[in-house]
């Protein structure tokens, strides 16, 4: 059951302000939530925490807006604005207000920094100094954090197209036009290396391979999960980004499906029900998964067999990630969890009254968490 998407809310009938072709009469059940008590904080400390960003207008879903490189964090905010910041101290050494709300997020390849815009530009900027490279429209709202793989940068948009552009020049290579959705989150997975090519997770449920030089079809599968009582059950978008680990490729939508994938041929090695909008965190021999009802799931990578789910939030939860030995994960509520990985178990909490909605990102030794007042916090 889907309970709280939209920071700061507390219907399921707020989400209409960013499921794109939605009614205003969607009705959910909101099942009953126990905050954990585990009786201990995390034992993350802040090393610091600076204000890089503007406050988003509204809660956007797709979390990748930041990223680092060499030494450097590179931010992304909702209202346009693009920092870097050195990783250590988190003291900004450039900002650049592109002045359009960005959706996707921001990658860089160490020597330019790319984000796409809501009016449907791909923008390069220089790294070292925050000026613009070059800008190429495309042909709408860009819904997910670029991908960069050799000379080529790839920009994915609302009404599921894929384009490869010229890393240096911003120049089209090539496009692919999916069929598009009348109903979809306001974000999307961000187009994802593989051994045999790109993915792109598409709002339709699909999830297509392509050759990365000419934009050839490879394979592509569907998540898609039929029926459903309300629009929310119908939402069956990728916004996941696809986690790759040699021949075996793990995706998921939102009201679908879990699943493991063969790389070379699109083959189905194992599914399960699972409906989920963070990108899964893959470790050693096991997959988890923070769900769109608040639970942290941890899977059999090889065969999908579930080992354990811990019921942590009544909102939304970011990506889990690893962090001295522990399974770390947020929510918009402002709580920090730390999740034994073997048990489930929840070791420690913390509450800092801020909402957390960009995942964690673990660099330079430490773990990073953006609010969404725009603030950047280093824990160590």
């Amino acid at each position: 059951m889907l309970a709280l998407l939209l920071g700061g809310c507390s219907t399921v009938n707020s989400m209409t302000e960013w499921v794109v072709g939605a009614d205003d009469d969607l009705d959910e059940e909101i099942s009953t939530y126990v905050e954990p008590t585990p009786g201990a904080p995390t034992g993350l400390q802040r090393a610091w925490s600076h204000g890089v960003v503007g406050s988003p207008d509204k809660y956007m879903p797709q979390p990748r807006h930041f990223e680092e490189s060499g030494g450097a964090l590179f931010i992304s905010g909702f209202q346009g604005d693009v920092t870097r910041v050195d990783a250590a101290t988190g003291r900004s050494s450039w900002d650049v207000d592109l002045d359009t709300p960005i959706f996707g997020g921001v990658t860089t390849d160490g020597a330019r920094v790319y984000v796409g815009d809501a009016d449907g530009h791909a923008i390069a900027l220089d790294a070292a100094t925050g000026a613009e490279v070059w800008r190429e429209r495309l042909s709408t709202k860009i819904s997910s954090a670029p991908m960069v793989q050799g000379e080529l940068v790839f920009f994915q948009t609302l009404d599921n197209r894929i384009y490869a552009l010229n890393a240096a020049t911003g120049k089209r290579v090539w496009f692919h036009g999916g069929s598009p959705s009348p109903l979809s989150m306001m974000g999307a997975a961000s187009p994802t290396a593989f051994s045999h090519g790109i993915l792109a997770g598409y709002s339709t449920g699909d999830v297509h391979a392509f050759e990365p030089q000419t934009g050839k079809d490879v394979w592509d599968r569907n998540l898609t999960v039929i029926g459903g009582r309300t629009e929310l059950d119908l939402l069956q978008d990728v916004d996941a980004d696809p986690v790759v680990s040699g021949l075996r490729i793990y995706v998921v939508s939102h009201q679908g499906r879990l699943m493991a994938i063969y790389a070379p041929n699109g083959a189905q090695v194992w599914q399960s029900r699972l409906s989920a909008l963070r990108t899964p965190l893959l470790d050693g021999a096991r997959l988890y998964v923070a769900d769109v009802e608040g639970y942290l799931h941890a899977l059999s990578a090889e065969d999908g067999t579930p080992l354990w789910k811990t019921r942590l939030s009544d909102g939304m939860l970011t990506a889990p990630t690893r962090f001295k030995d522990q399974i770390i994960v947020a929510d918009d509520s402002g709580r920090r969890f730390a999740v034994d990985p073997a048990s489930g178990r929840v070791l420690g909490m913390d509450k800092s009254g801020e909402s957390y909605q960009a995942d964690p990102l673990i660099a330079a030794g430490g773990l990073y968490l953006l609010t969404r007042d725009g603030d950047l916090e280093r824990f160590e």
